[in-house]
């Protein structure tokens, strides 16, 4: 595993509620602004895959969080010119 403590962070995205959602997003948000190289982070192109790759109790709810960062990080990329 590249990632394990990001990956268990991802891997509470259901039981953080909000806060799990919150910290997603707000990744997705800066992806593109702040340097995640030296960061032990799992990639935003590597979300999709994650989520397929594990069990949730509301799968639906998890993609649907995900879907959502993941736009987040499209249209900031669109609104500079990424």
């Amino acid at each position: 595993m590249r990632y394990p403590n990001h990956h268990e962070r991802m891997l509470q995205l259901e039981s953080d509620g909000i806060y799990g959602v919150t910290e997603l997003i707000e990744l997705a948000l800066t992806w593109d602004e702040l340097d995640y190289s030296d960061t032990p982070v799992i990639p935003p192109d590597e979300w999709d895959a994650f989520v397929a790759g594990h069990q949730w109790r509301d799968p639906t709810a998890v993609a649907e969080v995900v879907v959502v960062a993941l736009d987040c990080l499209r249209r900031g990329r669109a609104s500079i010119g990424v």
